[in-house]
């Protein structure tokens, strides 16, 4: 329900996040989820996984749209989203939690959760699972012309547990995911469950020097595999009518740990300055096709490397914040050092200008930027893929020109202009020629574009209060163009126009009812065929109802897609059909919570 961000299922299983008309691959590596602080990305393929986090145990969501490289390093590119969990101390999160979903597609969901404040000592846990039959996903063609149904199922386990203690806080989580998929391509032949695995450690401590001067040192590890059953590999789909060749699965494993030391100073009252360095490690283990019968590495399929893969980043960065009459300037730099491509350099401005009390503006610039992942860097699947180990980071410029005005002390309307300019995207635009390694036909590969994208539009929000009981919001994003820079052409599929309305009513003490509507424009784009490629603009009107009978019993009613609407998404990665649903019809689920 934010402004310029947009949410699609992929037909590779992945839920992809979208920030301000920036297309995601199968991945969601231009962008970056943070939880405390913890960069979360995949290291194997720089994504991250909505399911990695209980949402029972957040606290907030800050959302960045924009570049956040300077304090946030890699994949902080297009947008960042920054989860804050509980910590057992605020209201409402102390004591024992039960909770119970249930609803439409046999979808049951149990979580129970414990919070605890004693003195020095805060502790929060939690831990949920959801397991549902899955919705049926139609598939009206594939690539091969096939057509079916396949249950779209997204079991998860996960659980987290926070734990301060004065000075000191640690975290650690850990999820399971399994998940339906539309093929590794889009085609019934490949269709099977993904199976994901991850755990994750931090640690921090932090200690106030001085009256001006603080001290913080992070440590983190996660770890992350992937089981992925593939039935039959999509070069082999045509074996499937024969009898003839096998079934594959896939896998693999990685893991990351690094350290972030990190120092605030205050000058004055109104001006301080923060740096850090920043020095992370990832390994990948090896990455196989295997024999579904054998349990061998795949003589059909074969390796997408096949001994162990390293990267590294050193950054140091430095961050300055002044007040300055009714100035607000914000300036920094970071120096990234990363094994494969060197040095890299990205700086942040900012100046925010109160002209009164209930107005001001903002002006923004910043760059940030995404390393090659260890795949881009080092897939090497003769005749399907190779990677470039000499492949240099993506990089984004983004101008933001911001208006912010108070309407009495209920009402608050945004407005933000901006500019985005992209260069050296990561794609699969090279090419092997047939003879070179191992290859018997020419073959993609990873390489950076010369070009890149252009984008400008216009973000809008207002929000406020009618009364004290009721709450209100609209936002919209309209993208003006979007250019490939290559060849002056439009972007393919891109979204120009999204839109979210909601309230929050509460009738009485204890009830409330919170209708929304996600209104999303119109993509268009070209097949790779050449054929014209559009999904039409839709409206999704949902409603979530609370009641709470009890002081310490809470029963909510959601419904979603209200309207019954058949919304559908471009298959805009591989353009090879031209659409895949976007998601079920009407669903309704219902939850009751106790708090001991």
């Amino acid at each position: 329900l934010i402004p310029g961000v947009n949410i699609t299922e992929t037909y590779f299983g992945y839920t992809s996040i979208e920030f301000r008309g920036n297309l995601q691959t199968h991945y969601n590596n231009k962008s970056l989820l943070l939880i405390n602080n913890h960069p979360m990305h995949n290291i194997i393929n720089g994504s991250y996984y909505l399911e990695q986090i209980p949402v029972e145990s957040i606290e907030k969501i800050e959302i960045i749209r924009g570049p956040g490289s300077i304090l946030y390093g890699t994949n902080a590119f297009a947008g960042v989203i920054k989860v804050v969990t509980k910590n057992g101390k605020s209201k409402g999160d102390d004591g024992l939690h039960l909770k119970m979903t249930g609803g439409s597609f046999g979808t049951l969901s149990p979580s129970i959760s414990f919070g605890k404040k004693e003195k020095d000592l805060e502790l929060f846990f939690n831990v949920s699972m959801t397991d549902s039959d899955g919705y049926p996903f139609i598939v009206d063609g594939d690539e091969e012309n096939r057509t079916g149904e396949i249950p779209y199922k997204n079991d998860t386990i996960h659980s987290l547990v926070s734990f301060k203690y004065k000075s000191i806080r640690m975290n650690a989580g850990y999820f399971e995911n399994k998940k339906s998929k539309f093929g590794l391509i889009p085609t019934l032949a490949s269709t099977g469950l993904r199976n994901l695995k991850g755990w994750f450690f931090d640690i921090t401590f932090t200690r106030k020097l001085s009256d001006r001067m603080s001290l913080s040192i992070s440590g983190y590890f996660d770890h992350i595999s992937k089981e992925e059953d593939i039935e039959w590999y999509p070069p082999l789909a045509s074996f499937q009518s024969s009898g003839t060749g096998e079934k594959v699965f896939q896998e693999y494993s990685g893991y990351k740990y690094g350290i972030d030391v990190q120092s605030s100073y205050k000058l004055s009252k109104n001006t301080s300055i923060t740096g850090g360095i920043l020095y992370e490690n990832q390994t990948a283990d090896p990455y196989t096709f295997q024999s579904d019968v054998t349990g061998e590495v795949s003589e059909w399929a074969g390796v997408v490397w096949d001994d162990q893969q390293n990267a590294y980043d050193l950054s140091a960065y430095c961050q300055f914040d002044a007040q300055i009459d009714r100035f607000g300037i914000i300036g920094g730099i970071r120096i990234n050092d990363n094994k494969g491509y060197g040095v890299n350099i990205t700086p942040r401005f900012a100046v925010v200008y109160s002209i009164s009390t209930p107005l001001s503006l903002k002006f923004l610039y910043g760059k940030a930027f995404r390393s090659p992942s260890i795949f881009e860097t080092s897939v090497n699947t003769p005749n399907v893929l190779y990677g470039d180990p000499e492949l240099k980071p993506e990089g984004i410029d983004t101008v933001d020109i911001g208006l912010d005005y108070m309407i009495g002390s209920r009402h608050n309307i945004r407005l933000n202009f901006f500019y985005i300019s992209t260069n050296k995207l990561i794609a699969r635009s090279g090419m092997v020629p047939a003879g070179e390694r191992g290859a018997t036909n020419n073959t993609p590969k990873y390489a950076n574009s010369d070009g890149g994208q252009k984008f400008n539009g216009l973000e809008g929000e207002i929000k406020g209060t009618f009364t004290n009981k009721s709450v209100y919001f609209f936002n919209f994003s309209y993208i003006f163009n979007g250019i490939e820079d290559a060849d002056d052409s439009d972007i393919q599929f891109l979204q120009k126009i999204t839109a979210n309305l909601g309230f929050n009513l509460k009738l009485g003490q204890r009830f409330t009812i919170s209708p929304y509507i996600q209104y999303r424009g119109k993509r268009e784009g070209v097949t790779t065929k050449g054929m014209p490629s559009e999904t039409d603009p839709y409206l999704l009107m949902n409603l979530i109802i609370k009641i709470e009978p009890l002081r310490n019993l809470e029963l909510i009613l959601s419904a979603k897609n209200l309207s019954n609407e058949n919304y559908r998404y471009p298959e805009y990665i591989r353009r090879n059909i031209v659409s895949s649903q976007g998601g079920p019809e009407h669903s309704i689920f219902g939850t009751l919570i106790y708090r001991f």
